[in-house]
């Protein structure tokens, strides 16, 4: 007896959704230098596959929590009233199935972008989802991450950090 995933398909919601986030990936994979609100750069294809996961996990807590009905979820700019956003980040808090607030500190962060250089809102109409991702943000997300600190620790001996600075030397040599 399997449950039901958690999180559910994108054709689950109405078209406008899926088509708004397509318009979205567009943007962000092919975005216009002159454009001040666009991006710096293109975002990798793995990079926008998480943003996909995240846009339809958001939506699914939306749906599963009862804060607002799959029909009401028409695109992006859904996410930004408040309540909403608190609602759609309240299932990936702390608890029995989430171990860390990072997550959800994580998407705040995300979608705040996505209000900056998709939708094209102002900061001044971001301030308050800002505060929020502030505080989901926990200690430990200040801290370098386990696999960049293991990768580093080979520095901490004097003969690799030598044999470093000498290595274009060698290399020319």
């Amino acid at each position: 007896f399997k449950s039901e995933p958690y999180m559910m398909p994108l054709d689950a919601f109405p078209d406008s959704f899926g088509k708004d986030i397509a318009a979205w990936a567009d943007r962000m994979s092919n975005p216009d230098p002159f454009d001040l609100s666009a991006p710096a750069r293109a975002l990798r294809p793995a990079t926008l596959e998480s943003y996909h996961y995240m846009f339809r996990r958001l939506a699914s807590a939306l749906v599963r929590s009862e804060a607002l009905p799959i029909e009401r979820i028409t695109g992006l700019a859904v996410f930004f009233d408040q309540q909403v956003f608190k609602a759609a980040l309240r299932p990936f808090l702390r608890g029995d199935r989430i171990t860390t607030d990072a997550y959800a500190h994580k998407m705040a962060t995300q979608m705040i972008a996505v209000g900056r250089h998709y939708l094209g809102l102002e900061e001044a109409d971001l301030a308050p989802f800002v505060q929020i991702a502030k505080r989901l943000r926990t200690s430990s997300d200040r801290k370098m991450g386990a696999r960049n600190f293991e990768r580093l620790k080979q520095f901490d001996e004097a003969a690799m950090v030598q044999r470093l600075l000498n290595f274009p030397e060698e290399e020319l040599g």
